[in-house]
């Protein structure tokens, strides 16, 4: 027994508790990002060709972002957003948490784009500054495009 140690837990809150009421309104007060009609909207319309860890991922990511586009930062409608694969399928991906990120559609096409034409014109319509083509840039190459 002498080479037993023992260890204060760092960060932890009484507060925070699944099991009391008090518990589950401070945590769902930290959960603001997303309305209790959004969040119903994501749960009763799942992606149906998808997983259901793809799906629920999907709800925890666009809570996570607050309903924001990774890219441009601008609110997205719950019904007009797409979830992209940050290493794609073809790839040997998977539906995990760490490999989905939210975007606007267009964002999302502008990634996958292999046309000159077709960037030129999502490049035009969307006017994004060089941050922003620059993060549009490292997802272009996780799936096998060319930088803009």
């Amino acid at each position: 027994m002498s080479a037993c140690r023992t260890k204060n837990v760092m960060n932890f809150s009484n507060k925070i508790n699944n099991y009391t009421p008090e518990g589950r309104k401070f945590i769902h007060e930290n959960i603001k990002g997303i309305s209790t009609n959004e969040f119903s909207y994501l749960v009763e319309n799942p992606i149906d060709n998808k997983s259901i860890e793809y799906n629920d991922n999907r709800i925890s990511l666009f809570s996570a972002q607050m309903g924001e586009c990774r890219i441009l930062g601008i609110r997205l409608a719950v019904n007009d957003f797409h979830c992209h694969h940050i290493k794609t399928i073809n790839d040997g991906s998977n539906d995990k948490y760490k490999n989905l990120v939210i975007f606007h559609p267009d964002i999302h096409q502008l990634v996958h784009a292999s046309e000159t034409e077709a960037i030129y014109q999502l490049l035009e319509k969307l006017e994004l500054s060089s941050k922003q083509i620059a993060k549009v840039n490292q997802f272009r190459l996780k799936v096998g495009n060319f930088m803009i």
